[in-house]
């Protein structure tokens, strides 16, 4: 794969690829998605911002924790809050070894860059069949604005997409085994995800939004859901919309990859502690 070398481009590269890190000598600490398909820099602004080495590797970074050096002291809560986060998120992947850093290219079905669907990626804001801005001023995180921004475009790893590249896995929904597992079945029509949902409205008080539609895709549930809720909400609900995405999709790896399982309730739980304070403006 050719690297590129102008900011713009290493940017885009960025955001259209997953990096699974071997030994961490080729991947980018901050920019590269090496984390489960998310970016240092995305889920920690703050401490990118301030950090004093931008341009280190994952291999030089982790030696001795050098990159805690480079970010440090944290003067401020949301620079403490992003530490803890990317470290327990740092801690919990693999340990480096001898292997090749491996890059899946997110545009294309089989995972291998090519020029076209790198030129038309560039265009997707402007062009895309979705209208999926609101994102980007939803109340919640950055990592998690993005983790939306590439579930509504159907590009994270989820089953169905690790079939069309021809990669082993467990063809049905690891949270309730009934069903191939889709971005669609995944983020609403799975029954632990419709319990989960359920509960979170009852919390929220948007009891009204019950027994919404769910026919179609993702993003036109999505939509179905915000213009019930008055205009001066809409970022709060979209907020706690993305947490409850972002929360079955950490579910569903942790049951995949460490062996660990919640309870609707639990889970449920997690994006109530999540959102915080963005239900206020609801």
């Amino acid at each position: 794969m050719h690297l590129p070398c102008d900011k713009a481009d290493v940017d885009l590269f960025n955001a259209s690829t997953i990096v699974t890190i071997g030994n961490g000598k080729m991947a980018d600490f901050w920019g590269s998605s090496w984390i489960e398909g998310q970016a240092p820099k995305n889920m920690a602004p703050n401490l990118y911002k301030k950090a004093r080495r931008k341009n280190i590797t994952v291999f030089k970074a982790l030696r001795n924790n050098y990159w805690i050096r480079f970010c440090a002291p944290f003067t401020r809560e949301e620079e403490v809050r992003e530490f803890v986060s990317l470290w327990h998120s740092i801690s919990s992947t693999h340990n480096l070894n001898d292997l090749d850093d491996t890059i899946i290219w997110r545009w294309s079905a089989d995972g291998n860059y090519s020029s076209s669907s790198a030129y038309k990626i560039q265009f997707a804001t402007n062009f895309c069949k979705i209208k999926i801005n609101p994102i980007w001023k939803a109340k919640t995180e950055p990592k998690c604005r993005f983790f939306a921004w590439t579930l509504l475009h159907n590009k994270i790893l989820t089953a169905d997409n690790l079939q069309k590249r021809g990669w082993p896995c467990n063809h049905n929904c690891s949270l309730c085994s009934l069903s191939l597992e889709t971005v669609a079945h995944l983020c609403k029509d799975c029954p632990f995800a419709v319990e989960v949902w359920s509960m979170i409205l009852s919390w929220a008080e948007l009891r009204f939004l019950f027994g919404i539609s769910k026919t179609g895709t993702l993003s036109e549930w999505w939509f179905r859901l915000r213009m019930l809720c008055s205009k001066h909400s809409r970022k709060s609900f979209d907020g706690l919309l993305i947490y409850f995405w972002w929360s079955l999709w950490v579910e569903r790896n942790n049951r995949i990859f460490k062996g660990q399982q919640r309870t609707t309730e639990q889970v449920a739980h997690v994006v109530k502690e999540l959102v915080g304070g963005v239900l206020a403006c609801l």
